[in-house]
């Protein structure tokens, strides 16, 4: 999570794939962070997120990830 923040400029990646349950924050909370630095285009995001979780997909749609991928 905070790797990804701590990389900007040229050398931020267009597609980020980010898991919900990170040790030092949440895939939702990394997204937020990426879209107050205002990138231009902004990257795509893929969250990865537990099988059944209906509600974390929907609200992970909501933010503007790209998809989302659940796993068991």
């Amino acid at each position: 999570g905070l790797e990804v923040l701590e990389t900007e400029g040229p050398g931020f990646k267009w597609l980020v794939l980010l898991d919900w349950k990170m040790p030092d924050m949440t895939g939702f909370e990394v997204w937020e962070r990426i879209f107050k630095l205002h990138l231009d285009p902004r990257p795509r995001a893929i969250l990865l997120c537990p099988f059944g979780k209906d509600a974390l997909v929907r609200k992970a749609l909501e933010l503007g990830f790209a998809a989302v991928v659940t796993k068991p």
